[in-house]
């Protein structure tokens, strides 16, 4: 259902709760997609508005960058961070990673040995190192020669997935390789409410876009969950498209909760 149609739903369910705590994708949901995603920035409306609901509410971005990048991409403090789709993070005044064992790292590096050479032969791909996870973004290869990308990616991984300790999924023109731990960003926002709600009936809100933000989702039932795009096949409850509309709704929310702060 799109968002906006069921506005009056929330309204109530906001004005029945003791607090919000708002959950927020980063790419594709607060910044648009950028080619390159070094190349991704807040706009500066979308972050006047989290400056002005971190006041009123709890805000954590959950991304699938590394937790030190999306910290200074966001640049605001007062927020809680998590990176790596939840492997580490920082709530509130508190960091924290999952324990992961260290036959998983080395996977990942190896991951990135084996996947590096590819780079010569397909111009535009781009790997990024984050630690934790490796991605291979293909967004600025060109179209006809990203299926063959895919394959020898596929091939070149092989190897490692045989011997176990990473996981391979699919995003908005990437393949990720992550360690093959039971987390995920669903599970880190479970942990994160039970953290940030301090035993109050809090209502949550999770927006995100991508195949990644379906863990969470659907580890979530009883929040609001969007999803930005199309929501044929999500299982988040809501849709809002396009990503400006975001901007509509936090705009939106923040109303919401002023009004109700002042009442």
């Amino acid at each position: 259902m799109p968002l906006f149609d069921d506005i009056d739903t929330i309204s109530a369910r906001i004005k029945g709760s003791k607090g919000v705590l708002l959950f927020l994708d980063f790419d594709g949901t607060l910044a648009p997609i950028a080619a390159s995603p070094r190349e991704a920035s807040l706009p500066e409306k979308t972050r006047l508005l989290l400056e002005k609901l971190k006041a009123v509410l709890s805000i954590v971005i959950v991304s699938g960058r590394s937790l030190s990048d999306i910290r200074e991409r966001v640049g605001l403090t007062g927020l809680s961070y998590a990176g790596n789709h939840g492997l580490e993070w920082a709530i509130e005044d508190a960091e924290g990673h999952m324990r992961i064992e260290e036959s998983h790292v080395e996977r990942i590096r190896e991951v990135s040995a084996v996947l590096k050479p590819l780079l010569a032969s397909y111009e535009g791909a781009l790997i990024e190192e984050k630690g934790y996870t490796v991605a291979l973004h293909f967004r600025m290869v060109d179209a006809a020669r990203r299926d063959a990308l895919l394959y020898e990616a596929g091939e070149a991984l092989l190897p490692i997935r045989e011997r176990g300790g990473i996981t391979v999924t699919h995003g908005k023109m990437l393949i990720e390789v992550r360690p093959d731990v039971p987390w995920h960003k669903g599970a880190f926002i479970r942990m994160a409410i039970d953290r940030l709600s301090r035993g109050k009936n809090v209502l949550s809100i999770f927006i995100g876009d991508d195949e990644t933000d379906e863990d969470a989702f659907r580890t979530l039932p009883e929040a609001i969950t969007v999803r930005v795009g199309d929501i044929q096949e999500s299982a988040a409850r809501y849709s809002i498209e396009p990503r400006d509309r975001v901007d509509e709704f936090l705009e939106w929310l923040l109303g919401e909760i002023s009004e109700g702060v002042r009442t």
